[in-house]
Protein backbone atom coordinates (compact mmCIF):
# COMPACT_ATOMS: atom_id res chain seq x y z
CA UNK A 1 0.00 0.00 0.00
CA UNK A 2 1.29 3.42 -0.97
CA UNK A 3 0.73 6.17 1.76
CA UNK A 4 -1.87 8.83 -0.22
CA UNK A 5 -1.34 11.54 2.51
CA UNK A 6 -2.60 15.02 1.87
CA UNK A 7 0.25 16.61 3.96
CA UNK A 8 2.88 14.25 2.26
CA UNK A 9 4.32 13.26 5.75
CA UNK A 10 5.52 9.89 6.35
CA UNK A 11 4.70 8.91 9.78
CA UNK A 12 4.90 5.59 11.14
CA UNK A 13 1.29 5.59 12.12
CA UNK A 14 -1.28 5.27 9.11
CA UNK A 15 -5.07 5.40 8.62
CA UNK A 16 -7.55 3.51 5.99
CA UNK A 17 -9.22 6.51 5.11
CA UNK A 18 -12.55 5.14 3.41
CA UNK A 19 -13.45 6.82 0.41
CA UNK A 20 -17.38 6.20 1.37
CA UNK A 21 -17.92 5.69 5.03
CA UNK A 22 -18.60 2.22 6.00
CA UNK A 23 -21.99 3.29 6.93
CA UNK A 24 -22.71 3.13 3.19
CA UNK A 25 -21.39 0.13 3.02
CA UNK A 26 -17.90 0.78 1.84
CA UNK A 27 -15.69 -2.73 2.66
CA UNK A 28 -12.06 -3.19 3.23
CA UNK A 29 -11.16 -3.53 -0.81
CA UNK A 30 -8.10 -1.84 -1.61
CA UNK A 31 -9.64 0.49 -4.06
CA UNK A 32 -12.09 1.60 -1.13
CA UNK A 33 -9.63 3.31 0.82
CA UNK A 34 -6.22 5.18 0.67
CA UNK A 35 -3.63 5.30 3.50
CA UNK A 36 -3.22 9.14 5.12
CA UNK A 37 -1.32 9.90 8.33
CA UNK A 38 -4.00 10.35 11.44
CA UNK A 39 -4.07 13.99 11.08
CA UNK A 40 -5.15 14.25 7.44
CA UNK A 41 -7.91 11.14 8.17
CA UNK A 42 -9.48 13.41 10.91
CA UNK A 43 -9.10 16.69 8.58
CA UNK A 44 -10.94 14.90 5.77
CA UNK A 45 -13.52 13.43 8.33
CA UNK A 46 -14.26 17.23 9.29
CA UNK A 47 -14.39 18.32 5.66
CA UNK A 48 -16.19 16.55 2.97
CA UNK A 49 -14.37 15.37 0.04
CA UNK A 50 -14.76 18.10 -1.74
CA UNK A 51 -13.51 20.99 0.66
CA UNK A 52 -10.77 18.91 1.26
CA UNK A 53 -9.68 18.00 -2.71
CA UNK A 54 -9.62 21.81 -2.84
CA UNK A 55 -7.34 22.06 -0.47
CA UNK A 56 -5.15 19.08 -1.63
CA UNK A 57 -5.98 18.57 -5.62
CA UNK A 58 -3.12 16.13 -5.99
CA UNK A 59 -5.24 13.12 -4.52
CA UNK A 60 -7.82 13.57 -7.20
CA UNK A 61 -5.22 11.75 -9.74
CA UNK A 62 -5.14 8.67 -6.80
CA UNK A 63 -8.50 8.69 -6.39
CA UNK A 64 -9.16 8.77 -10.43
CA UNK A 65 -6.68 6.08 -10.42
CA UNK A 66 -8.31 3.71 -7.51
CA UNK A 67 -11.97 4.17 -9.58
CA UNK A 68 -13.66 7.23 -8.13
CA UNK A 69 -15.25 10.48 -8.83
CA UNK A 70 -16.20 13.40 -7.26
CA UNK A 71 -19.75 14.01 -8.74
CA UNK A 72 -22.16 16.62 -7.79
CA UNK A 73 -25.84 15.25 -8.15
CA UNK A 74 -28.80 17.54 -7.29
CA UNK A 75 -26.84 20.18 -5.68
CA UNK A 76 -24.58 17.55 -3.34
CA UNK A 77 -21.50 16.22 -3.64
CA UNK A 78 -20.44 12.07 -3.43
CA UNK A 79 -17.71 10.11 -4.48
CA UNK A 80 -19.12 8.14 -6.72
CA UNK A 81 -17.08 4.90 -8.20
CA UNK A 82 -16.67 5.04 -12.19
CA UNK A 83 -15.19 1.67 -13.23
Amino acid sequence: MVQCCACRKFSERLDRCHVKTRASGAGWEDFEFIMMCRSCHIKQGHLNWKRFLQLYPHLTDILKQKGWALTEEFGISKMRRIV
